[in-house]
């Protein structure tokens, strides 16, 4: 644990230089990848680090709005996406709300960003034995450090409802066991890993993070767990339909010109509008 999660001064990842390995490149997440991979345009360039939280997440979310722009099957409809505009708008307009006051220079954490279970090798005594994909891994901010969704067997767009409960208690005993372990080997620096990830829950900084580096699962972390925070009604989705409108101006023109101003979708619930997506985080 304590290689792994080792103080940082910059948003980065592994760039090998022999005979050194630096974390001197750009951070590459592997959500990153899956977009470029699509022909979106490179958003972040290479040896591109970062100081700021809020500068990274700027970018991310750029990141987004390129592959709407280029990939021809990002949407479905102009409604669909006036609607992924309008979200990634208000996603900009709330980032100072989950960057923590104390870390908004840094510092940074080595984190694995492509771990799920089959990435991860136990023994019979579901001891870690080994861990792949370790390429994915990049120094981003304290507060992308999360609990693994994946803990209750539950995709992240389905920890709603009956679901949010086990999967908090599974969280609250990940956390304990954690805290043990770090008794045991204490990490080489003083960031209290442990009190971070249990400050980002109830402001649900968790869920905002989770949004930034999703494929596609933010359509419903958004809805589910950031609007409530600023807002109790259900229809508040339903009142941003002008927001695409201050995204950049080639998003903003209509696929169809005419008429000359187009009409003003009523957008519905993210969930009533793809209830046949599947959802990769």
């Amino acid at each position: 644990m304590s290689p792994l999660y080792c103080d940082l001064r910059r948003i980065s990842s592994v760039y090998k230089e022999p005979p050194r390995i630096t974390l001197t490149n750009q951070p590459l997440i592997s959500t990153t990848m899956v977009f470029e991979n699509s022909g979106t345009p490179r958003t972040i360039q290479p040896h591109q680090l970062y100081q700021s939280p809020i500068a990274f997440a700027s970018d991310m979310l750029t990141l987004h709005d390129n592959y709407l722009l280029h990939y021809r099957h990002a949407v479905r409809d102009d409604e669909e996406a006036r609607e992924r505009m309008a979200i990634r708008t208000l996603l900009r307009a709330v980032i100072h709300h989950f960057v923590l006051p104390d870390c908004r220079n840094g510092p940074f954490l080595l984190q694995p960003t492509d771990l799920h279970q089959s990435n991860i090798f136990v023994d019979k005594d579901w001891n870690v034995t080994c861990l792949i994909d370790l390429e994915w891994i990049c120094a981003l901010p304290v507060e992308m450090l999360a609990v693994p969704y994946w803990l209750t067997d539950c995709s992240i767009d389905n920890i709603i409802d009956d679901n949010y409960g086990p999967f908090d208690k599974a969280r609250q005993a990940f956390l304990a066991a954690m805290d043990e372990e770090i008794k045991t080997i204490p990490p080489a620096h003083s960031i209290p890993i442990i009190r971070t990830m249990q400050d980002s829950w109830v402001p649900k900084t968790v869920w905002f993070w989770a949004c930034i580096r999703s494929l596609n699962g933010w359509l419903f972390l958004f809805e589910d767990h950031i609007v409530p925070k600023f807002c109790a009604s259900k229809d508040l989705i339903k009142g941003v339909r002008l927001l695409p409108y201050f995204t950049t101006p080639p998003a903003n023109q209509p696929a169809h010109p005419t008429p000359t101003t187009p009409p003003h979708p009523t957008i519905t619930s993210s969930r009533q509008r793809h209830r046949d997506t599947k959802t990769w985080c």
